[in-house]
C-alpha cells in the first residue's frame, strides 16, 4: 500500500472513531439532561459525570 492510500485509510479510521465518540456524547447528553434542576437541567452528579465523559472522549481522540 502506498503512502497516500495508507494516510487516507488512517484518516477514515480516525473519522469513524470520532463519529462514534460524538454519537456517544450526544446519547449521554440525552440521558443526563432533564435529571435535575442544576445547570442546564442536569443534576450535579450527572453534570460531573457528563463532563468527565467528554474529557475522556477527547483524550481518546487525542490519543489516536
Amino acid at each position: 500500500m502506498n503512502g497516500v492510500a495508507r494516510q487516507a485509510r488512517g484518516m477514515l479510521i480516525i473519522a469513524g472513531f470520532a463519529g462514534l465518540l460524538i454519537g456517544a456524547c450526544v446519547e449521554f447528553f440525552n440521558i443526563a439532561s432533564g435529571t435535575g434542576i442544576a445547570i442546564g437541567d442536569f443534576s450535579i452528579t450527572w453534570l460531573v459525570l457528563f463532563f468527565a465523559f467528554i474529557l475522556f472522549c477527547l483524550a481518546l481522540l487525542a490519543a489516536l
